[in-house]
């Protein structure tokens, strides 16, 4: 037996489908498009129900769509399996969706991967959680080696060898000009000085709560090059 609905999906009419193995009316492929085994014949194979789960129905005129599959077992009055029930549902509005976050997420990335400035993120710890490819490129690393590192391993002056000095507190830009200095250090050893930007990142909803930090990374090694130069001439002027 099948459903108005399931005959829709699948391209087949009720009458044209009745009496056909199920693998012959409900074709599933995977992502690559290989032709998967279909969740009725695993849970009769197994003995055992088939959880949802997702794949691609390709009907038969040819129209592919994203569905959500899951099969489940009859049994008679002796409590033996006499058959499985296949039920499934297109989920091509909520794929559609995931593949625009999706889409949105890789152009934000873009954006932010193309400042002149590095792009820090942290957890309430100060473990780094993303970094820009400017920030990348500044400090020397690769994203995979930064994944897990704290900002004491980019910045251990003041972070590390000055003790009560804390990221969070280079977020009063009122304090800023009292705090130390702040400098990258390379992963080649080689240091720079730095002007740190810091916001604090909070979730949105009920009960909003601080969950890390957004900082804006600037190699400051140009303008003091100038600002001392400047420093010189207005010296020899006087």
């Amino acid at each position: 037996d099948m459903t108005l609905l399931a005959a829709q999906m699948t391209g087949w009419a009720q009458a044209d489908a009745i009496g056909r193995l199920i693998y012959s009316v409900f074709h599933p492929l995977g992502l690559d498009d290989e032709p998967l085994v279909t969740p009725v014949e695993r849970a009769l194979h197994d003995k055992e129900p088939v959880p949802p789960e997702e794949c691609r129905l390709r009907a038969r005129d040819g129209v592919v769509r994203h569905v959500e599959t899951m099969a489940t077992l009859t049994r008679d009055e002796g409590g033996g399996v006499d058959g499985a029930v296949l039920m499934f549902r297109d989920i091509g509005a909520r794929q559609k969706a995931i593949e625009d976050i999706r889409r949105q997420s890789r152009l934000t990335h873009g954006i932010i991967d193309h400042l002149v400035a590095g792009v820090l993120t942290t957890d309430a710890a100060g473990v780094i959680r993303f970094a820009n490819l400017r920030a990348m490129r500044m400090f020397g690393y690769t994203r995979d080696e930064l994944a897990g590192a704290t900002m004491t391993k980019l910045m251990p002056v003041p972070f590390l060898n000055t003790p009560g000095i804390r990221l969070s507190d280079y977020l009063s830009s009122a304090q800023r000009s009292k705090l130390p200095r702040v400098v990258g250090w390379r992963k080649d050893a080689t240091t720079f000085p730095v002007e740190l930007l810091v916001e604090a990142m909070v979730l949105p909803g009920e009960g909003a709560r601080e969950d890390g930090h957004v900082i804006i990374v600037r190699d400051i090694t140009d303008r003091l090059k100038s600002d001392n130069l400047s420093l010189r001439l207005g010296r020899l002027l006087d």
